[in-house]
């Protein structure tokens, strides 16, 4: 019997970001590659395109035009994803960003662990999240997200830290901001060990936030 080999490590293939409840892949998809959605829209119950797995999810309730939902969501690719579009995703003021991870020998299983959520009320008050990831010896990909309908850019931004450095050193960072709604991802792949995420979200407008992480095997 062959013996079987398991990832050792992670390059990111690709990236997209985009509006609406259409989530677009990137061209660059092959079998076994690890991808990783972050949607955030104007909804309580977040949702995803059934093909997918969610990672975390956070929601509220604060009437029409202040509801805020965004979900982390991911897949093994099976090679037919490039370039296609999946619904499924709320569509109401909504932005996206997709990343994805390739690993040196092709994803088999997906674990997910140290998922955390939250959602926003609109208190003014700042609202600390930390991520802690758990020590792994396989490669993991450490997400974390957040959803405002404010610009990420403006001064409610808040803080996010990686290890003690802000912004989140050693991570990707995906950006989507239509100058009214927002989304911000962290993303960051290692071959084993732990990776802490910190934010200090200034929690100025409803606003939703998500992470975990996931080891690839």
């Amino acid at each position: 019997m062959r013996p079987v080999h398991l990832p050792t490590t992670l390059t990111l293939a690709s990236t997209n970001t985009g509006t609406g409840g259409t989530v677009t892949m990137p061209a660059d998809v092959d079998a076994g590659d690890v991808i990783v959605i972050c949607h955030g829209d104007r909804s309580a119950s977040p949702s995803k395109h059934a093909d997918f797995t969610t990672l975390a999810s956070a929601g509220n309730t604060n009437g029409a035009f202040t509801d805020s939902g965004c979900i982390v969501s991911y897949k093994i690719a099976d090679g037919t994803e490039a370039s296609q579009g999946y619904t499924g995703w709320t569509g109401l003021d909504a932005q996206w960003t997709v990343s994805v991870w390739r690993p040196d020998v092709p994803c088999r299983t997906l674990t997910a662990q140290d998922t955390a959520s939250y959602a926003g009320t609109g208190d003014p008050a700042p609202n600390v999240m930390d991520m802690g990831v758990s020590s792994s010896t396989v490669p993991t990909v450490a997400v974390y997200m957040i959803w405002e309908n404010d610009t990420v850019n403006g001064a409610d931004f808040g803080t996010f830290s990686g290890d003690g450095n802000d912004p989140v050193t050693g991570s990707t960072q995906l950006l989507e901001d239509d100058g009214t709604n927002s989304i911000i991802s962290y993303q960051h792949a290692q071959d084993a060990g732990g990776f802490d995420i910190t934010a200090d979200i200034g929690n100025i407008g409803v606003q939703a936030s998500a992470s975990g992480y996931l080891e690839v095997q």
